[in-house]
């Protein structure tokens, strides 16, 4: 385990997460969505964005996973990242695009994240990801890889909150990555 955490988390620094509207326990805002989503990079990953808030619109807040049709979610798949909340409150991850798998080195597929973390990088996930879960935050978060040729690869991911069933019970993150060389 420990060298699978050495190939991802140890070299994945400057987290930053900016926190948008909760679809959770609020009349949904365009004009506070608007607003958040000036701050994602890329065509696809706003392509993704503004699919994501029509299927929340029309479940009147978190969408479930079946709202969303593989056609609808093919043209993202390599970017795509997903992630579920077990039973024990473990992170499994469910899909990890190609375009991650590249970028990273590593198929997290399959994987609990405390498998692929180090303690500061999961502390960090855990806790975007638990305002996911209690509120039905949308955020994006920004980090740079460092490769062993010192090469930088920095990362805007914009993750998603997914209900996996009709109960309210958010346990699924989606989220899609946008790699540039640019900070």
């Amino acid at each position: 385990m420990g060298l699978i955490k050495d190939t991802i988390s140890e070299r994945t620094f400057d987290f930053q997460t900016i926190f948008g509207p909760s679809f959770k326990e609020k009349p949904l805002d365009e004009e506070e969505w608007q607003s958040f989503i000036k701050n994602i990079r890329g065509e696809k990953c706003m392509e993704l964005a503004n699919l994501w808030y029509s299927k929340a619109c029309l479940a009147e807040g978190v969408p479930q996973r079946s709202d969303f049709s593989f056609e609808e979610l093919v043209k993202f798949g390599t970017n795509i990242f997903i992630a579920k909340q077990q039973d024990e409150g473990r992170w499994m991850t469910t899909f990890c695009g190609s375009e991650v798998v590249e970028k990273t080195g590593f198929d997290s597929t399959g994987k609990y994240l405390d498998e692929i973390a180090t303690d500061g990088t999961l502390e960090y996930w855990k806790n975007n990801f638990k305002k996911l879960v209690t509120k039905g935050n949308v955020y994006i978060e920004y980090f740079t890889l460092e490769f062993a040729n010192r090469n930088y690869t920095h990362c805007t991911r914009i993750n998603f909150p997914i209900r996996s069933s009709e109960i309210d019970l958010i346990d699924t993150v989606l989220a899609f990555d946008h790699f540039s060389i640019k900070s």
